[in-house]
């Protein structure tokens, strides 16, 4: 299981996200576990300790058919804001791959393969230059 912590993050910047910094709009929570990819059941466990640190309010009728809403507090959206802003690039990147996986995997493979060819392309060029091939 996941660092709680990191995951009350994600949750609450999902939830930012989604209602748009709005302390009026009501955020589905099968929205936010899509999101973050987590399970319903966990995802509730996270909500109801965010509900408890007055960073949202909860409303978790029937989370398991579906049902079960957050709402931004005024409280959560500045922490949600003050969160974004110390955000670094490995973060970023790490979680642009995990949300994008095939195109994270082209990025590296086009990395690889243009080390690859300049790899080739020195060692011919050294090859040329001691004389083990001609020119």
């Amino acid at each position: 299981m996941a660092n709680h912590g990191k995951l009350r993050k994600q949750v609450l910047l999902s939830a930012h996200r989604r209602s748009n910094g709005d302390p009026q709009a009501s955020v589905d929570l099968t929205r936010i576990a899509k999101d973050v990819q987590l399970p319903m059941e966990e995802l509730e466990v996270i909500a109801r300790q965010l509900a408890d640190k007055g960073l949202v309010k909860a409303e978790i009728p029937d989370i398991y058919n579906g049902g079960g809403s957050l709402t931004m507090t005024i409280q959560g959206i500045e922490e949600a804001e003050k969160a974004q802003e110390r955000r670094d690039i490995v973060e970023e990147v790490t979680e642009s791959a995990r949300k994008h996986p095939l195109t994270a995997f082209a990025i590296i493979g086009l990395f690889v393969l243009t080390s690859f060819v300049a790899l080739i392309n020195q060692a011919i060029q050294l090859m040329k230059n001691l004389g083990w091939i001609g020119q």
